[in-house]
């Protein structure tokens, strides 16, 4: 699951000061952290994990924030997405509220991207915790496994971590086995 912001017009920021509906949708985009401590607190959410890749000068200037969830399941991300009680209701319902008051003025921007991943392949060598390593990590321990369980060998291929089984049709052309060189 992918959402971020982007604050399309930067003296919003301080005109958010003088109008209620303003500081409304400021408050609302400002409980991310919030939502996410909430989601790691309560395992049984489905949460897992979340990375956040923000360049916070070139945010308030119109670059969209980016933040990566990981999520058990897309029942789990939509249950929470529409619990009444927790954080993620209450600014959601404050956001849509000011932007209809505001009449939907363009100067902040939310986006979110849902994905149904049902096989996923990652290789974290040499790398501090990150990630879907990360994620991987919290499922096998709320599962009660052993952290290494998702690691099919040190040795296998991509395709063998895919559970490709024509390796032919899968292989680009002109891509030669590293390891046979």
């Amino acid at each position: 699951f992918i959402i971020g912001a982007s604050v399309n017009r930067p003296q919003e920021l301080i005109l958010g000061l003088f109008n209620k509906a303003r500081r409304d949708r400021l408050w609302s985009l400002a409980q991310m952290p919030e939502m996410v401590a909430e989601l790691y607190r309560n395992p049984a959410s489905g949460f897992l994990h979340a990375e956040m890749y923000t360049d916070v000068p070139a945010a308030l200037f119109g670059r969209p924030t980016l933040m990566v969830q990981y999520w058990q399941s897309k029942e789990q991300l939509m249950e929470y997405s529409r619990a009444k009680d927790n954080k993620h209701y209450p600014a959601w319902l404050a956001f849509n509220k000011a932007a209809r008051q505001l009449n939907d003025d363009g100067a902040f921007g939310i986006y979110h991207e849902t994905y149904v991943v049902s096989n996923s392949e990652s290789i974290y060598r040499f790398m501090p915790p990150f990630g879907l390593r990360v994620a991987a990590k919290r499922l096998a321990e709320m599962e009660g496994k052993a952290e290494d369980t998702a690691i099919t060998g040190a040795t296998a291929s991509a395709w063998d971590r895919l559970g490709v089984e024509d390796k032919a049709k899968a292989t680009m052309e002109g891509f030669s086995d590293y390891r046979s060189q």
